[in-house]
């Protein structure tokens, strides 16, 4: 399903991938006023552990008014994880930057997810102050060995551990919701993972950044 986010609608097809290469093809129309030249269009991995672009570059001489273009990107993917799109180049005499929300890739079965992970409270929380975090987890089959890991990496470089809930017992459909906080240190962006494994295999990744003021 196309997006649009002006002066671009896009689409990134498939979402759902298997393990291994393959491709994954972008659509862009521009649907401005103004031609758009020298076009760099990127393909960002969040998690290139997970699913890597082996060329993540494509050059595109002009897409005017109106017109089409589709794009190429060769992948490995072995996980679940998401993307999104980064353009740059030249509009209406002015340089143009633009950059896709995060899109969902979906590698193998669909087994489980972490559909949500937010920081509770101020959107820019003090130093000293607890930050509480909430993850959802969602289940598509029933599922007994499920483990859900919470890290916080900070702006010093520090990466640790805030929660692990183990032995997840959901039921197919089944959402439940898991807690976590920190207090943070120090000012800047400290970034939150939460990682769904299912006996050794990682299933999911969701990210959140919390800007401490």
């Amino acid at each position: 399903m196309a997006t649009v986010k002006y002066p671009i609608k896009f689409a990134l097809h498939p979402i759902r991938l298997p393990k291994g290469r393959g491709w994954v093809w972008l659509d862009l129309e521009n649907i401005g006023e103004d031609p758009i030249t020298r076009l760099t269009v990127r393909l960002i991995s969040e998690d290139a552990s997970q699913i890597t672009v082996q060329e993540p570059d494509n050059y595109v001489p002009s897409l005017p008014p109106g017109e089409k273009q589709e794009i190429g990107f060769e992948i490995e993917a072995h996980s679940s994880t998401a993307a999104y799109v980064s353009i740059a180049g030249d509009r209406d005499g002015a340089p143009f930057r633009w950059e896709s929300p995060y899109i969902k890739l979906q590698v193998g079965e669909n087994v489980a997810e972490v559909a949500s992970l937010v920081a509770l409270g101020p959107r820019y929380p003090p130093v000293d102050e607890p930050v509480q975090l909430e993850a959802l987890v969602r289940t598509f089959a029933g599922l007994e060995d499920l483990r859900l890991v919470i890290w916080v990496d900070t702006p010093a470089g520090a990466f640790d551990k805030l929660a692990e809930f183990k032995s997840l017992d959901l039921q197919p459909g089944e959402t439940s919701r898991y807690s976590a906080s920190f207090t943070p240190q120090e000012k800047g962006i400290h970034t939150i993972y939460a990682y769904l494994h299912r006996a050794q295999e990682r299933i999911d990744r969701r990210m959140e950044r919390v800007y401490v003021s």
